[in-house]
């Protein structure tokens, strides 16, 4: 698995439990980080 598909299992676990917990997503995106990839999920 690739660091950036990590990044995006992360993303997906991550919006799925801001969502049960009652948060409206703003954005959710997964961006290129020095070494690799992160999640950037952005709720309210």
């Amino acid at each position: 698995m690739t660091s950036q598909m990590i990044a995006q299992q992360i993303l997906i676990f991550e919006y799925q439990i801001r969502v049960q917990q009652g948060y409206t997503i703003i954005s959710a995106q997964v961006q290129a980080a020095s070494g690799g990839y992160r999640a950037v999920l952005v709720y309210r």
